[in-house]
């Protein structure tokens, strides 16, 4: 209780004028004799008016009672305004004042109009029946609230919070199902909802002009897996790039229900390279299992390789301009000496 006297102290000497006379307007309310101090009975009779029920009851008189005199002075009742004020909770479990580090439900405070709040000795214990599974002490409450903030402002500033359709049905629809499912709307979705059968006659329409029928999607994944068949690495080209291009094509045929797995892509990357990374194929073939060989494996092989081939052919040209000022320099030195002979 000394941290929630210290705070309401803070609280009253920090604010404003009117802040302070809200204050003793309080206590004035609570003295009904005016004698300049509030009885149990007094405390009682106003509080059980004003409906803190939770209150009203002599024990947590006893707990404001700081000097145990039988009655609250003014600073005394300024801890009672704080915690009406702040909104101090009682525990849900054991019905306990909360006067220090206490849990909350993050569904119930995020979500709810009323919290669901537990002494350490309940949450501990286990001694509460509650619908809810996240359950957080004060300051790791305030740290995720604090990282939510943060995070929301980030998404604002960059990126749409609702995923925006792009003209690419398959992946919108399952990016917009995962955002409603996180949101516990998807229900609505699927179900509908009384005198709204709308949402589900517009969502279907979607479906099918983006989606198409089941001939125009299938004649859309022949197109791909020929694509991805005769697909190889240009001449040029560098190895991301080539790892990019085919997992772009290896993706949308994932979307369109033909997931080729790691084996496959690794297997078709393999036989397509160009013939500079001849040997270094045969390499891996012999050396690795290709069967739990994954896509990232096999790229960060394959650029070691190229930075290695790209480290080596700056080698030879450093070698070859060596050599070549080196004979330019033995001609010239032969030719000045028989020019001096014949002199």
């Amino acid at each position: 209780m000394e941290e929630i006297r210290e705070a309401a102290l803070a609280y009253y000497e920090a604010g404003t004028q009117e802040q302070r006379q809200l204050a003793w307007a309080f206590f004035q309310a609570l003295d009904v004799d005016g004698d300049g101090t509030v009885s149990v009975q007094e405390f009682v009779n106003f509080l059980r008016g004003s409906g803190y029920r939770l209150l009203d009851n002599p024990s947590f008189f006893q707990a404001l009672d700081r000097d145990g005199n039988g009655c609250l002075d003014f600073y005394e009742v300024l801890t009672l305004y704080y915690i009406i004020k702040s909104g101090r909770p009682f525990c849900d479990g054991c019905g306990v004042f909360l006067k220090g580090l206490f849990f909350t439900c993050l569904n119930c405070y995020e979500s709810s109009h009323t919290t669901f709040d537990l002494c350490s000795a309940c949450y501990r214990g286990k001694r509460f029946s509650h619908q809810h599974a996240a359950i957080l002490d004060n300051y790791t409450l305030l740290t995720h609230k604090r990282m939510m903030t943060i995070g929301r402002t980030r998404t604002t500033k960059y990126e749409s919070v609702v995923p925006k359709f792009d003209g690419h049905y398959d992946h919108w629809a399952m990016l917009m199902e995962n955002f409603l499912r996180s949101k516990e709307y998807w229900g609505l979705v699927e179900n509908g909802i009384p005198a709204a059968a709308e949402a589900k006659n517009i969502w279907d329409s979607l479906k099918q002009k983006y989606q198409g029928t089941t001939r125009v999607k299938r004649a859309h994944l022949q197109a791909l897996r020929k694509e991805f068949e005769i697909l190889h690495m240009k001449a040029g080209e560098s190895v991301n790039e080539y790892f990019a291009r085919t997992l772009t094509i290896a993706n949308k045929m994932k979307a369109n229900g033909d997931d080729k797995g790691d084996v496959a892509v690794v297997e078709k990357i393999l036989r397509s390279m160009t013939p500079k990374f001849g040997y270094v194929v045969c390499s891996i073939k012999k050396s690795k299992d290709i069967d739990t060989l994954t896509i990232d494996e096999l790229q960060s092989s394959l650029f070691v390789h190229k930075q290695r081939m790209s480290s080596h052919e700056e080698e030879k040209d450093a070698l070859k301009i060596t050599h070549g000022e080196q004979s330019e320099g033995r001609g010239r030195g032969r030719g000045s000496f028989r020019g001096r002979g014949r002199g």
